[in-house]
């Protein structure tokens, strides 16, 4: 009896693990089925998405430079390139190329060209397609957000893409100083109000107010002031100020106007004596923009501190030359004060080739000592 019972139980056991086995192996084939029609769902979606990016067609893409932000009286500036993503040589055909620029939806201003053009491409290469400033000088937009769209047929295939940009407005006001001042030099600082809309502004100050080193003077104003977009105005104060210790200083300005009041401030550095030194000091010539013959180019020219200490330069003598073209430019007495490891650019000149060929660009200081760059371009 007992064996029979146990026969039973072991009967009993066998069934449930079978079932239990079953169950396994359906569930196993329910999974599998469900990862494969996810794969495949996911396949066809990914392949629908893909299919509608018309930024990169056949290893092409278009890609639009222009700043993020920018205020009302400035010019827009936007340049259009066609990249080659391909690691070879491409000749293309660009036809119906349009370039808009739109605020809610509204076109502010529209180019397009019907007729096709052929070029060629090196391989992972960009080439310009389009420059804005060429064709018109767009600025004075009122504020708000702008979407610069783009799309040409490249090869009889359609490609496109968009940037967004945002203008704004506002009157600017500032202190202008030098970088530093020596122990006793004459302190005559300067408010420059600025008109960074797209209308005319008139301006009513009836006082400014300068506050340095525990002095205070007052300048009084009985006329309206009248500012065109991108214009400035200059108010410099009647009186001179003078520090005699060295240290830093807070130079206080506030403005009265018949509708209000604004104040503003700026450190002033004040030093023993200027450097003269020029060691540690690097040059540096450069452009981010393509160079051709017969075009306007802005070119940056900068110095750069090797040192780890804080930099109160002075130049007798800052000289740019270009000896092919007998340009020269050239600027007297200049203060700079660089940080440590630190680098700004000293002047922006818009600089023109007359024809193709080499050209040397000299950029020099003159400190007593001098330091001098020479970059040599090949202009197409």
């Amino acid at each position: 009896m007992k064996s029979e019972n146990y026969r039973k139980k072991i009967e009993e056991k066998e069934r449930k693990l079978k079932e239990e086995i079953q169950s396994y192996r359906r569930r196993s084939v329910y999974i599998l089925f469900f990862n494969v029609f996810l794969v495949v769902v996911l396949f066809f979606l990914f392949n629908s998405v893909k299919g509608k990016d018309t930024t990169i067609v056949e290893g092409y893409q278009i890609a639009i430079k222009m700043p993020s932000e920018i205020y009302s009286d400035e010019e827009v500036q936007s340049k259009v390139f066609l990249i080659n993503t391909r690691n070879y040589k491409r000749d293309f055909v660009i036809d119906r190329f349009k370039f808009q620029i739109l605020k809610e939806n509204v076109p502010v201003y529209n180019f397009y060209y019907d007729s096709p053009i052929s070029s060629t491409i090196d391989r992972l290469e960009s080439i310009l397609v389009f420059d804005l400033s060429r064709e018109v000088s767009l600025k004075n937009l009122k504020s708000g957000i702008y979407i610069v769209s783009v799309e040409m047929y490249l090869d009889g295939k359609l490609i496109k893409n968009s940037f967004n940009f945002s203008v704004k407005e506002e009157i600017l006001k500032e202190i202008a100083v030098d970088p530093y001042y020596s122990i006793g030099e004459n302190i005559i600082p300067q408010l420059v109000i600025e008109n960074k809309t797209a209308t005319t502004v008139v301006l009513s100050p009836t006082e400014i107010e300068w506050t340095l080193n525990n002095k205070t003077y007052t300048d009084v104003f009985s006329q309206e002031y009248s500012l065109k977009p991108g214009e400035k105005m200059f108010f410099e104060s009647s009186n001179i100020f003078k520090i005699n210790k060295k240290g830093s200083y807070n130079l206080k300005c506030t403005i009265y106007f018949k509708n209000g009041i604004e104040t503003i401030s700026k450190n002033i550095n004040v030093i023993e004596v200027p450097e003269k030194s020029l060691k540690e000091l690097d040059l540096n010539i450069y452009s981010d923009e393509y160079v051709v013959s017969g075009r306007k180019v802005n070119f940056n020219f900068e110095i750069l501190n090797r040192s780890e200490k804080e930099r109160y330069l002075y130049f007798n003598k800052v000289v740019i030359i270009i000896p092919k073209i007998n340009y020269s430019y050239e600027v007297s007495n200049v203060k700079v004060l660089l940080g440590r490891y630190g680098g700004m650019s000293l002047v922006t000149l818009p600089l023109v080739f007359p024809a193709p060929g080499k050209y040397d660009i000299v950029f020099k200081l003159d400190a007593g000592e001098t330091i001098s760059k020479v970059l040599t371009l090949q202009v197409p």
